[in-house]
């Protein structure tokens, strides 16, 4: 319960991002039995072929901090001192440590609370009962879910979205009664359509496809005894029933595309936080083809596509990895400022892509040998499970953040050989 509390507070609104130190500290403290037998495995044959992935890390490590002195970041406040990179051992050893399938359901648990809270918040017409600012915290329009997001407990609704997600990944891998099960998916599902993130709605529609289609192919059978089953059968049965008004959810209304060309490319205010001088102004696309980088000619060919205005942050960071190819920012987490007129404050912006971010923030020398490290370590064959992360990681910024919840769950299923446990493994 420890772990699952500890890892999962950070998302919550108000909470700070150090308690992920509190977490893998705890968890180091009541798994240290296991902690110093790896240790004494590693120190008495260091160079054995079973610690090259140490060894790796290790070399992540140093090369990140040589980056970090000759190309990170001005030191401006000491802030600066910190990297996210400087976390990474500890999320390796913490995910080798924490594995239980009750750590499983206590997420879960915490999620589906999570999401009636949520319930409550659409109820009440509130985005969240934690924000003060009553005026963006109020819902003025219900005729569309993307107008009339809830934040749960989280800051906004895409953190509370992607736990949703997560629940959603993990309830397939934990024993429950089935009257439990068929409560938490619905709770999750309802949590899942009031936060509403398009892209991690339609993964989970395509995975569950994918297991349908998987389980007529392999077991028919399974089909007639799993609640789980029978619950993504009834989901995708309503997508197809409802496919129109779905789409026009999934399309905002049928909203316009935004232009990744348009806008200012300056503001009025000069940046004051150290945040803010260090991120990088965002521009828009240059139309003009011999001053145009990687992002602008890519994003030419996008238009009437809708991003949430993701086209222009993607074009700013490409346009930046071009130009900074093999070092990056200096392993320096890479920002984007956006000027907001409304309030006359700066908006810092991630990339919205884990792997825009990871190779804008390290470079292509670092970031291949973290591809590598991942690669090497994959040895679960959770491969559906694996590539719903890869795929929102396009979308969103999901893994790669030094340390994180998802990071966290990403690498539990790449290093361990969960099963599925369906309904039908459950009575056996």
């Amino acid at each position: 319960m420890l772990y699952a509390l500890f890892l999962i507070m950070p998302t919550y609104s108000g909470m700070r991002a150090e308690i992920y130190v509190i977490f893998f500290l705890t968890v180091f403290f009541f798994e240290r039995d296991t902690l110093l037998r790896k240790l004494l495995d590693f120190l008495q044959a260091p160079f054995q072929k079973k610690n090259f992935l140490v060894w790796l890390v290790a070399a992540i490590m140093l090369i990140s901090l040589i980056n970090k002195v000759y190309n990170g970041n001005e030191i401006l406040c000491k802030k600066d001192y910190y990297s996210a990179f400087y976390l990474f051992p500890f999320l390796v050893l913490s995910s080798k440590l924490v594995y239980s399938e009750r750590f499983f359901k206590f997420l879960i648990l915490f999620t589906v609370l999570e999401c009636i809270i949520g319930i409550s918040e659409y109820t009440a017409g509130v985005r969240s009962f934690f924000i003060n600012n009553v005026e963006s915290n109020s819902i003025t329009d219900y005729s569309l879910f993307y107008n009339s997001r809830v934040y749960g407990l989280s800051e906004n609704s895409s953190i509370f979205s992607y736990k949703i997600f997560i629940a959603f990944i993990l309830i397939d891998f934990v024993k429950i009664t089935n009257v439990e099960n068929w409560t938490y998916r619905i709770l999750l599902l309802i949590g899942l359509l009031f936060s509403f993130s398009r892209i991690i709605i339609l993964l989970l529609v395509l995975y569950w496809a994918l297991i349908l289609i998987q389980k007529l192919i392999l077991n028919r059978k399974d089909l007639l005894k799993s609640a789980s089953l029978h619950f993504m059968s009834v989901v995708i049965l309503f997508c197809l029933v409802f496919f129109v008004q779905l789409r026009h959810q999934m399309s905002r209304g049928d909203h316009a595309s935004e232009n990744a060309f348009g806008g200012k490319s300056a503001a009025i205010k000069a940046p004051v936080t150290c945040d803010e001088i260090h991120a990088l102004p965002m521009l828009p696309g240059e139309l003009n083809p011999d001053k145009q980088g990687w992002g602008d000619k890519f994003m030419l060919g996008t238009n009437g596509i809708q991003s949430s205005g993701r086209k222009k942050i993607w074009l700013n960071y490409l346009n930046f990895i071009e130009k900074h190819f093999w070092f990056g920012n200096g392993s320096d987490k890479l920002m984007l400022r956006s000027y907001m007129e409304s309030t006359r404050t700066y908006k810092l912006v991630h990339a919205h892509n884990s792997f825009l971010q990871l190779v804008a923030t390290n470079g292509a020398l670092i970031s291949l040998l973290y591809f590598l490290f991942y690669t090497l370590l994959f040895r679960s064959g959770n491969y559906l499970a694996i590539i719903l992360f890869l795929l929102y990681s396009l979308g969103n910024y999901g893994i790669f953040w030094g340390f994180s919840y998802m990071d966290v769950i990403f690498l539990l299923f790449l290093n361990f050989p969960l099963k599925a446990t369906y309904d039908y493994e459950r009575e056996s």
